[in-house]
């Protein structure tokens, strides 16, 4: 008995024992887990960050040394405005390195005092070519003076002067090189266009160049009835607008451009109710009515024209089935005023009507009467007081329904086609007027066209014809093709 309770003894001192180490060895595991484990990590994380300390250190080191030699080699260069750059990169990544804030400083007053040299010298230089005349340099100095300092003195007015002065400048020396060149026109010819769409068959249509928009503006006519449709043509296609309101549907509108308000005005006309006198507007985006009832007798078929040195448009004669008219009248923009002129061409409709910007004068040719049944051949030029009756050696033959526009490249007035009267003899001449005679081009034809309207593109240098009547021998119809007058 004693014997056995020896050994139990024994074995259960042996597990205490056993028990005991395990627990040893496990907190033993614990604290290296818990304890030296995260202390190493945390250990190798800091040395991790002064090695990245460091680095950065380094790095920002360089750069600052960098920026620093890079600015004493711009002040070198005497570069004070890139010198003060690289200086202030430097102050900005070390405050105190070396002398850089007081070189910073230093280069930032004297790229101060460069810069106002810059601009003065700019400036002056652009006063000294005003004063010469020379608008495109001067707008070329004052330009930079603006792109430093946009409230430099008066430098900007000095700026908008300059370029429309160069403009006009520009506009005058191509003009005179046109007078001096361009009288031969043996480069120029009729060039058909083939757009995917275009107004259908139609005549008797208002036509002008919006030269705000660069594109020409077709309105109404007459093509199996009366329209009312606002196109445009851009050189390339024709495009049909829908703007929010416009005038009735109507046939042989006065319509031209009016350049000092950068609108079109559409005069007259006739539509289904019959002869009409309100005056409409054109923006580009939609038709405005000015005057409901003009003070204008209703007609059809005038002759019109914008004259670009007194800014008015000028229009004359028309027609209202009973009488053909011979009165004058001016469009300020606001009213219609009757001219009073000494002398006068006599009654007509249809005849052509276009501004020389060479001579500052309208010049009227040809035109029909009805009431004396008869087309003319005569030409005529409004000073804006008076008309004076002009007798070139030569002459187109008679005719009405023809166009007459001013070409600004080549300084002549061009007319194009037309008819003897009532489709009985249509007209695929093209001739020129240079303000002393008439004489027809050696061109080629776009065919038989009449009570067509025209106008100039001066950005393309262009001249375009479309539609109209064609035909003959007492019979027209609506035609629908366009053509261009180029240079080749």
């Amino acid at each position: 008995m004693g014997t056995r309770r020896s050994i139990s003894g024994r074995n259960t001192f042996g597990l205490y024992l056993g028990l005991l180490a395990v627990l040893v060895f496990a907190g033993a595991l614990l604290y290296e887990f818990f304890v030296l484990l995260p202390d190493l990590q945390r250990q190798r994380e800091a040395e991790a960050q002064r090695a990245q300390a460091t680095a950065t250190a380094q790095v920002r080191q360089t750069e600052v040394e960098r920026a620093y030699a890079a600015g004493v080699a711009f002040a070198a260069a005497g570069d004070w405005t890139r010198a003060a750059d690289e200086f202030g990169k430097a102050v900005a990544l070390d405050p105190v390195y070396k002398d850089a804030a007081a070189r910073l400083a230093d280069t930032r007053s004297k790229a101060i005092t460069e810069r106002e040299n810059e601009l003065r010298r700019a400036y002056d230089t652009g006063v000294a070519y005003a004063t010469a005349e020379e608008w495109d340099k001067a707008a070329e100095q004052f330009a930079k003076v603006i792109a430093v300092e946009p409230g430099y003195r008066d430098a900007a007015a000095r700026l908008a002067e300059a370029r429309a002065k160069a403009r006009v400048q520009a506009e005058t020396a191509s003009r005179v090189t046109a007078a001096a060149e361009a009288k031969d026109v043996t480069h120029y010819d009729w060039v058909k266009r083939s757009p995917s769409s275009a107004p259908s068959d139609v005549g008797n249509y208002g036509i002008a160049y919006d030269r705000k928009r660069n594109v020409f503006v077709l309105f109404g006519g007459w093509g199996g009835g009366l329209r009312g449709e606002t196109w445009e043509w851009d050189g390339r296609t024709w495009m049909k607008r829908a703007p929010p309101t416009s005038p009735s549907a109507r046939q042989n509108p006065a319509m031209v451009y009016d350049s000092a308000r950068g609108v079109i005005v559409l005069f007259g006309g006739k539509d289904a109710s019959g002869h009409l006198n309100d005056t409409w507007e054109y923006d580009g985006a939609s038709w405005r009515r000015v005057l409901a009832n003009s003070p204008l007798a209703p007609r059809r078929e005038s002759c019109v024209a914008y004259d670009e040195l007194r800014r008015v448009v000028v229009l004359f004669g028309g027609y209202d089935e009973s009488r053909d008219f011979d009165d004058t009248w001016i469009f300020d923009g606001n009213t219609w005023t009757v001219q009073q002129p000494p002398s006068s061409p006599t009654a007509r409709r249809l005849c052509g009507l276009a501004f020389d910007e060479q001579r500052d004068k309208i010049v009227l040719f040809g035109g029909f009467s009805d009431m004396r049944e008869t087309s003319f051949d005569d030409t005529w030029e409004w000073d804006g007081g008076n008309w004076s009756q002009l007798i070139p050696i030569d002459r187109p033959p008679a005719r009405a329904g023809h166009a007459l526009i001013y070409h600004g490249q080549l300084g002549l007035i061009l007319l194009f086609g037309g008819d003897k009267g009532f489709c009985s003899t249509l007209y695929e001449d093209t001739w020129a007027w240079d303000g002393g005679n008439w004489r027809k081009l050696p061109v080629s034809s776009p065919g038989k066209h009449s009570v067509i309207a025209s106008a100039f593109d001066p950005v393309r240098n262009v001249v375009l014809l479309f539609g109209g009547w064609t035909g003959g021998n007492g019979t027209c119809r609506e035609a629908s093709d366009t053509w261009e007058f180029v240079h080749r």
